[in-house]
Formats: C-alpha cells, sequence, structure tokens
C-alpha cells in the first residue's frame, strides 16, 4: 500500500506534515506517542479495507513546531474531553519504555475510550494486535 506524503499549512502558518494511505472502508489515525515521525510502520499498512492517516508530531519530522513548546513536550493542542471520534488504546501490559498506566490514564479523560490492556505483550503489542483492533474498529 503507497503511503502518500504531504504538508498542510495550519491557520497560525506552521506546517504539518502529514501521511495518507488513501480512500478504504475504514479510517485510522495512527499515533505511537512521542516521538512520533513517519508513517505508520509496515505491518499495519498490510490490513485490507483500512485507510492510515498520521502525521509528524509538532517539532518533528517535517511538521514545524509549537511556539512555547519543547520537542520534548507532548503537546496536541486541544482538550481530550473535546475529542468526539470513538479511540482504541492498545497497550501491552509489560512495556518497559511506558508503563500501561499512561493508556489508562489517557483513556479515563477521553469521553469515549477503549483501552485494550494485553497483559502478555510489550512496546510493541500492535504489531499481534493490529488485526484484533482493526475489527474491534469495524
Amino acid at each position: 500500500m503507497a503511503t502518500t506524503e504531504f504538508d498542510l499549512t495550519l491557520i497560525d502558518g506552521r506546517t504539518l506534515h502529514c501521511y495518507d494511505t488513501g480512500p478504504a472502508a475504514l479510517t485510522v489515525a495512527w499515533q505511537h506517542g512521542t516521538p512520533q515521525t513517519g508513517p505508520p510502520p509496515q505491518p499495519l499498512l498490510a490490513l485490507p479495507g483500512v485507510r492510515w492517516l498520521s502525521v509528524d508530531r509538532p517539532g518533528y519530522g517535517g511538521s514545524s513546531p509549537l511556539p512555547g513548546r519543547s520537542v520534548g513536550d507532548a503537546a496536541v493542542g486541544f482538550r481530550l474531553t473535546d475529542v468526539a471520534a470513538p479511540v482504541l488504546l492498545v497497550h501491552g501490559g509489560l512495556d518497559r519504555m511506558a508503563p500501561s498506566a499512561h493508556s489508562a490514564w489517557l483513556a479515563s479523560r477521553l469521553p469515549v475510550a477503549e483501552l485494550d490492556l494485553r497483559p502478555a505483550d510489550g512496546h510493541l503489542s500492535i504489531f499481534t494486535a493490529a488485526a484484533s483492533a482493526v475489527d474491534r474498529l469495524r
């Protein structure tokens, strides 16, 4: 599956570098924490019928920094309570890079969120959970 890269000019003049695999029955916004840069990983792109969207986080890759924030900040520029779309968080219980409590905290603050905690998985749990995660989103 080919991924198209393009830049969006935001209303404040900054650039948001984007990745899009094109039209499909299901659209999934891919975000793998900080730093997020680059398209979704190849194993995800092999799943049929999914349009993957992704961006370089502010200050990473081709996206402009967010004034007043360092690249180490995880600023998303919106309130979590404003997210209206359903969100599925997939997190490995054995993740030694980002504790699963992070995803539990995030899920508790999003209006429509589901946490798929995978107790036996590590940091890259999405590679073993991708197909079931997409099925849950359909």
